[in-house]
């Protein structure tokens, strides 16, 4: 049993941005276990497969991020936390156990993400409301007009300072700190999504039975690249989030707006 397991998803990742993902793991926390799945068609060469607290997990076929997460979760069953990240992150030290100091301390915290800002220092506005479709296809497809704007400020919370702990019902797949036990209860990702729509999902099932937290006090920083992909990835994207709009409502979503309300309300009364 460990305190902390990290999954790492790769597809054609470069091998250096792997390894500094594995260094900054073991900087923070010595004793977390690394997964590594590697969904590349070819696959990535790995000199560091067999040391001791990596397991590389190589599947058949290119499984998304949500599917690839689950065979990680699935090695990590007896654990307290698992993490899953990103690999184009940056942090120092303190980050996993002042993460883990805050859910020890809150036991009915399901979920944690740490403030995430650019490399600049300017803050990713990464705690959101759960999505309505006027607000993911709106910036798909009108991001310049003045309703998708006020929409958007609205979604993601860009007049809050993000500076104190709060909850949200939708927080970033990019940094998501997991109590494992509730994995298991919400049956982890919901491999229907390839990619996109697959951290709001897992989110509001985690917020539907625990808090989903901010906590600033653990800082990252994001590279967010630009994903490209032209046209195929937006047909991915397009799917999959048509697919959590079937799933949950689409215009009409009573549970989405009650949560989003609660949300909003917290925020406003400081708490």
């Amino acid at each position: 049993m460990a305190v902390l397991t990290v999954s790492f998803v790769l597809y054609k990742t470069e091998i250096a941005e792997v390894e500094r993902a594995i260094d900054q793991v073991y900087a923070s926390n010595p004793d977390a276990r690394i997964i590594l799945v590697d969904n590349s068609p070819e696959p990535l060469v790995l000199a560091f497969d067999d040391r001791a607290n990596v397991a590389v997990i190589r599947p058949d076929s290119n499984l998304g991020y949500g599917s690839g997460h689950n065979l990680a979760f699935a090695l990590s069953k007896d654990d307290r936390y698992h993490a899953v990240l990103n690999t184009d992150l940056a942090y120092g030290a303190t980050v996993f156990p002042e993460l883990i100091a805050f859910m020890d301390a809150h036991p009915d915290v399901g979920l944690a993400m740490p403030r995430i800002c650019y490399p600049d220092g300017s803050i990713q506005h990464l705690c959101r409301l759960l999505p309505h479709p006027l607000d993911v296809f709106g910036r798909g497809f009108f991001a310049n007009a003045g309703w998708t704007r006020a929409r958007n400020d609205r979604y993601e919370f860009r007049k809050w300072t993000y500076d104190s702990v709060a909850q949200f019902p939708f927080l970033s797949g990019c940094f998501m700190m997991l109590r494992r036990s509730v994995v298991d209860e919400v049956e982890g990702f919901d491999e229907r999504f390839f990619m996109y729509g697959e951290d709001a999902d897992l989110s509001r099932r985690i917020a539907q039975r625990h808090r989903t937290m901010f906590v600033p006090t653990a800082m990252v920083e994001h590279e967010y690249r630009s994903q490209g992909g032209g046209y195929r990835r937006l047909i991915s994207k397009v799917v999959n989030l048509s697919r959590y709009f079937s799933k949950w409502g689409w215009w009409v979503d009573r549970e989405r707006d009650e949560m989003n309300r609660k949300a909003i309300a917290s925020l406003d009364a400081g708490v």
